[in-house]
């Protein structure tokens, strides 16, 4: 029998950028003149001190300057409750 997944987004404005403990996270980006895009979280901690350099990108490393953005679900944790049962 399959199960129903509920999941909301929270979008935040394109000033607002991510936490630094969130690298690696996949985002989902609304562009202007783009539309919808696919996006990654990539921080750059330098060793000087310096806060840690925060951007969203595209698969091919684009930086991306969204008007604004969401998390999403990070289903790598949840994949074992969604296996059917036997």
């Amino acid at each position: 029998m399959s199960k129903h997944v509920i999941e909301s987004l929270i979008f935040r404005p394109g000033t607002e950028l991510p936490a630094t403990d969130m690298d690696g996270r996949d985002v989902l980006v609304y562009q202007l003149c783009d539309g919808w895009l696919l996006g990654r979280v990539s921080v750059i901690e330098d060793d000087d001190g310096e806060p840690p350099y925060v951007t969203i990108d595209d698969y091919r490393h684009n930086i991306l300057r969204p008007a604004m953005w969401a998390y999403l679900p990070d289903y790598g944790e949840n994949l074992q409750s969604l296996a059917p049962e036997e």
